[in-house]
């Protein structure tokens, strides 16, 4: 009984911390089970855009990284390796981007990504400690 009751707490252990793994805080990115979790360290700029299209206000985020082995080369590696599949981009566990890889993307010089909203946008922006 002490043994199953040690298996089943090993088990637990290890689903709970897949759990922890994937709730990481912050942008994740993710592809065919590899992930990127956006440090603040890696960001070279973070800027919140607006722009109105038929008097709707949109709004997006450009980020780039820094062009270093941990950062921009980290996720430019699993965006090519995983081209034709499914990219994945979390905020705190939320879901914000299901999107199709369709070739490389050098992150070091910069890409917008698509935000809902400009308080979601705002959150990100104080999460990496950057003024709105």
């Amino acid at each position: 009984m002490a043994m199953f009751g040690k298996v089943t707490l090993g088990m637990f252990c290890l689903v709970f911390a897949k759990f922890a793994f994937c709730a990481e805080k912050g942008l994740n990115y993710e592809s065919n089970n590899k992930t990127f979790t956006l440090k603040e360290e890696c960001i070279s700029s973070l800027v919140m855009n607006n722009y109105m299209f038929d008097s709707k206000e949109y709004y997006s985020l450009s980020v780039r990284l820094k062009n270093s082995r941990n950062c921009s080369l980290a996720l430019n590696g699993i965006i090519e390796e995983n081209i034709g599949n499914h990219l994945r981009i979390y905020f705190n566990s939320d879901l914000l981007i299901d999107s199709y890889i369709a070739g490389k993307l050098n992150t070091e010089n910069g890409f917008k990504m698509p935000l809902d909203s400009k308080k979601l946008g705002d959150k990100i922006l104080s999460f990496y400690h950057k003024n709105s």
